[in-house]
């Protein structure tokens, strides 16, 4: 309910500043096409990895036109409505808020990275050729504490051998990661554990853990997004 309200707010805020059909009606497409963008993007069903980056630039985007849009507006009159100035005074409010922040906590997230959060189920995409995805498992979060995880199951399979998917496997995420991999065992089981450095959008960044094992007919990677918060 509270992000319904948020994603409305602007439009009902948008309709009391403005006082013309002449940029009431692109202030309110451009702020009804951002919340849009918004919503689908807080639902990760698009830009998964960048959720907090794509989220922060569309918000900018509301601020600014919430605070400059009525400016556009020309007259004595605009002004001289109290409607127009109360809803002017909690855009102003609202954008500066929303920009304040973004600027106090954009540079924190940027520098130490996001909190964990589970990986796309298009996380490996674009796959080389020779591998596919069988299925995936969401297997959630550690606790929210200081170094938690987050990790997806990835099956995978192709015409090769299990051994040389897992090769390949290796050197695709070698390659889009820059991951390092040594060979481990646990349990008489052998696998490959591979650490990669922090990277992804601005303000998404995150460390990536990856270990892989070779079965009888597929290769299992298990893929986690880690923190230091």
């Amino acid at each position: 309910m509270l992000w319904f309200c948020l994603l409305v707010a602007p439009l009902l805020i948008w309709s009391l500043t403005a006082t013309t059909l002449r940029v009431w009606v692109p202030g309110f497409v451009v702020l009804a096409a951002v919340a849009a963008g918004q919503y689908v993007v807080g639902r990760r069903w698009v830009f998964p990895d960048g959720q907090f980056t794509v989220l922060a630039a569309l918000t900018l985007i509301t601020a600014a036109v919430l605070v400059f849009g009525p400016f556009l507006e020309r007259g004595e009159g605009r002004s001289a409505l109290w409607r127009s100035r109360i809803g002017y005074s909690l855009g102003f409010v609202a954008g500066l808020i929303a920009v304040s922040w973004i600027v106090l906590f954009g540079p924190v997230f940027f520098l130490m990275g996001r909190w964990s959060f589970v990986p796309a189920s298009t996380a490996l995409d674009p796959l080389p050729a020779g591998l596919s995805v069988r299925e995936t498992v969401d297997k959630g979060c550690t606790s929210r504490s200081s170094d938690s995880d987050c990790a997806r199951r990835f099956v995978l399979t192709g015409t090769e051998s299990p051994d040389s998917l897992a090769a390949l496997l290796r050197g695709h995420l070698t390659d889009t990661r820059a991951c390092a991999f040594e060979r481990r065992e646990a349990q008489g089981r052998e696998y490959w554990w591979g650490t990669c450095p922090i990277a992804g959008w601005p303000l998404d960044r995150h460390e990536t853990t990856a270990a892989i094992s070779a079965g009888r007919d597929a290769v299992t990677l298990d893929l986690a997004y880690l923190d230091d918060w």
